[in-house]
């Protein structure tokens, strides 16, 4: 009889498949010996919810080695590929781990009043993107939830900006930079946060909530930049001046005795002319 490690699984290297691409997968068993039976296969999707129904025909065993039943994938996940043997009396298992990829990846378009990009973002934090430099359906956050978080910080930023007289978006080139940058990295911080690092990280780690920073780093931005955004070109309806008004009359029409009239202080007034 064989002698079984205590390690009864092989893992093989992962493996990709193109989406409407189907295939068996193989598990070298070598390592543990000659498996006496194939058994069969179950498959798994990223969530751990059952795939097994993509999979067809039967296990097979060409001396170590055991071809696991053909996997028909009908999503772009990620799989996990569970081929049970036994070898010497002893149940053992070969484990494929299976990345199935969209042909064309899903792309989704930032909203027209929104600033920053999925590539500005992953610029700031490329160890959460993809190998292309960017987010796509498998990366933690999906491009879709990237683009998402783009368009709603934007709109805060938006909602400040217009609050203080600006024609929402901003379009002049130095101004929407500026905006742009804010935006991106604000974004950055989220996604280390949902990784579990960063100041947006898990709620032990920090003593305020992910929405009281959000929007203190934008009143903090605002507060700082208004007066540039201003003078880089940014439309403003209520300018820097425009903010100390007089007005002639009440709301009932009688007019409003100036707040300050000669003499008030002190003041003696000189005519030169008689």
């Amino acid at each position: 009889m064989t002698t079984l490690p205590k390690e009864l699984f092989v893992f093989e290297s992962p493996k990709t498949l193109a989406f409407g691409e189907a295939r068996p997968f193989s598990v070298n068993f070598t390592k543990l010996g000659t498996p006496d039976s194939a058994g069969t296969t179950l498959a798994y999707k990223s969530n751990g919810d059952s795939a097994s129904a993509m999979l067809s025909g039967s296990n097979t065993i060409s001396g170590d080695i055991v071809t696991m039943q053909k996997f028909t994938p009908t999503a772009a996940d990620s799989y996990r590929l569970v081929a049970s043997v036994t070898i010497g009396g002893s149940a053992a298992y070969g484990i494929v781990q299976v990345e199935v990829l969209p042909i064309i990846p899903a792309t989704y378009a930032v909203g027209v009043n929104s600033y920053g990009s999925a590539i500005g973002v992953a610029a700031y934090v490329p160890r959460y993107a993809n190998k292309s430099g960017s987010f796509d359906d498998t990366t933690r956050p999906s491009l879709k939830q990237l683009v998402a978080w783009i368009d709603q910080v934007s709109a805060i930023l938006n909602a400040m900006l217009a609050s203080e007289g600006f024609t929402i978006p901003l379009t002049d080139t130095d101004a929407v930079a500026a905006v742009k940058a804010f935006v991106e990295q604000e974004i950055a911080s989220m996604v280390e946060g949902v990784n579990g690092s960063g100041r947006f990280g898990p709620t032990g780690k920090r003593s305020k909530s992910r929405w009281e920073l959000l929007n203190e780093d934008a009143r903090a931005f605002i507060q700082t930049f208004y007066l540039g955004l201003e003078r880089l070109g940014a439309a403003r309806s209520q300018s820097i001046g425009s903010e100390i008004g007089y007005r002639k009359t009440d709301a009932s029409g009688d007019e409003v005795p100036p707040l300050f009239q000669r003499e008030a202080f002190n003041e003696r007034y000189q005519d030169w002319d008689t």
